[in-house]
Order: structure tokens, then C-alpha cells, then sequence
């Protein structure tokens, strides 16, 4: 005879546990804001906490410059995969420079994500792009992606 009860059972043949809700923290922060007066078809966002940010150089130093998305390291990864990145060095002098990256990624297609950061001196100065060290890293993701030089506008 043939009973009419099904079990829930796994992969495993191990029986499954009452359904369950889990909570996972979102990679892409919350507070994501449009550029005022890009076009509605092709939205720009920024993150106004750190975008446009300035720091004060030294002629002769060596700094890391990261843009991307500050997002929570313990959330899910963003700009993991099927991703775009295009970053633009200025390389005239001047006593004042920012470096722009621009970011297309699936999670928030069709809208471009840019983060920038202004360099600012008391002398004029020059930026320096150092040839393979354009790397695409996720939040949950140690070592990244090296990127090709292509990826670098050198202006």
C-alpha cells in the first residue's frame, strides 16, 4: 500500500529545514545620488560621500588612487563580472587635477556609476598613470582584476 505523504528531502536525501529567510547586505550603498542635469536615457550616479573628494600632494610622491564604488565589505560583491570601466588621467601640468572613472555593470544597468578625485598641490604638478597597475577589485575580493592599459585614458 502506498502512502500518500511526501517528504521534503534534499540532494543529499537528508530532510530539508522549515523555510527560512535570510538577510544579506547590499554591495551597492543606499545612497547613491543622479549628477544634476545628465540626460533622464543615460543616468549618471554618484556616491556624494566620496566623489569629488580632494586630497593635497607632493611633487615627486607616488600615490594609489581607487574609484569605484565604497561599498559595504561584508555585503555582496559589485563590479564583479560583465562589467565596464573607463578611467581618464590628466597628465598636464597643473596645481590642480582629477582623475575620473566611469563604471557600466549589470546590477545597475542602464545607469553609469562615476567616482572621481581631485588632486590639489601649492606648485604645479603632473599625474603619472604606472603602466599595469589598473585593477579591477570587488569588495569581497582581495587581489582583483588587472585591467588593460586600453581601460586608461591618458589625456
Amino acid at each position: 500500500m502506498k502512502s500518500n505523504k511526501t517528504k521534503n528531502v534534499s540532494h543529499n536525501s537528508k530532510p530539508l529545514g522549515k523555510n527560512a529567510l535570510e538577510a544579506a547586505r547590499a554591495g551597492v550603498p543606499l545612497n547613491l545620488k543622479l549628477i544634476p542635469g545628465v540626460s533622464e536615457d543615460e543616468p549618471f550616479l554618484i556616491d556624494p560621500d566620496y566623489c569629488g573628494k580632494s586630497y593635497h600632494v607632493k611633487n615627486g610622491e607616488i600615490y594609489t588612487v581607487k574609484l569605484g564604488i565604497h561599498s559595504d565589505p561584508k555585503g555582496i560583491g559589485t563590479i564583479t563580472r560583465d562589467s565596464i570601466v573607463a578611467c581618464s588621467i590628466p597628465t598636464k601640468q597643473s596645481k590642480n587635477l582629477q582623475i575620473t572613472a566611469l563604471f557600466a555593470f549589470t546590477e545597475i544597468q542602464p545607469t553609469i556609476f562615476m567616482d572621481c578625485v581631485n588632486l590639489q598641490a601649492g606648485q604645479l604638478f603632473t599625474a603619472e598613470y604606472v603602466y599595469h597597475s589598473a585593477v579591477l577589485q570587488a569588495n569581497n575580493n582581495s587581489k582583483g582584476l588587472v585591467l588593460s592599459d586600453d581601460a586608461v585614458q591618458i589625456m
